[in-house]
């Protein structure tokens, strides 16, 4: 007996999908982005997934943000708005972008956070504090791996604006810190929790 009947979003049967999964994945392996070998292979598997690894429940979890331009200057307001969160740090190469953001933790009755704009690297400093439990980026996306993998290696979680890498070399070493570090990082893109990501994510 098959099974022909579209599914419940819309159109593509589970046989249609299957099919594809499998057409996607022998054009991966032939696309030469897959491993070519198998020690490639295992060198792409250092470490226990993260996946449904849950959070250490903090209290109050204490966020550092970097890049306070046009997205973190308005995410900070979804921050400061959530109970039992704590805005301790923040970071951008522009003193007065900081600054602006320093004062709505203020006007939130958050004590002030510490405020680093020393330059490109300034965050690699912020990131080293230990009043910090998670590391939002909202930076230009060249610097988004970058940061991410700083934040986990001094031991915070991670969350990244889009695209969390620009090449899939990068996103290899976004799952390999976070595998040895047993830090989470996750891409803050809005559909991650869609009816179609967690259908491939079930696959």
């Amino acid at each position: 007996m098959t099974d022909e009947r579209p599914n419940e979003a819309g159109g593509l049967s589970r046989r249609t999908l299957l099919a594809s999964s499998a057409a996607g994945a022998a054009a991966w392996g032939l696309s030469g982005l897959g491993p070519a070998s198998a020690a490639e292979a295992a060198a792409l598997q250092p470490g226990e997934t993260m996946a449904g690894v849950p959070f250490d429940a903090v209290s109050p979890a204490r966020i550092g943000i970097i890049g306070l331009g046009m997205r973190g200057g308005s995410m900070i307001d979804n921050f400061l708005g959530i109970p039992g969160c704590r805005v301790t740090a923040l970071c951008d190469i522009r003193a007065g972008y900081a600054e602006r953001a320093a004062q709505k933790v203020r006007r939130a009755r958050q004590p002030r956070p510490r405020v680093y704009t020393g330059g490109d690297f300034a965050f690699e400093e912020m990131v080293q504090q230990p009043d910090l439990d998670f590391v939002y980026v909202a930076t230009p996306w060249i610097w988004h791996t970058r940061m991410a993998i700083a934040a986990m290696e001094a031991g915070k979680h991670v969350g990244t604006e889009c695209p969390a890498g620009m090449a899939l070399d990068d996103l290899w070493q976004l799952v390999r810190v976070s595998e040895k570090t047993r830090r989470h990082c996750m891409q803050l893109e809005n559909c991650n929790y869609g009816h179609n990501e967690m259908r491939v994510l079930r696959m």
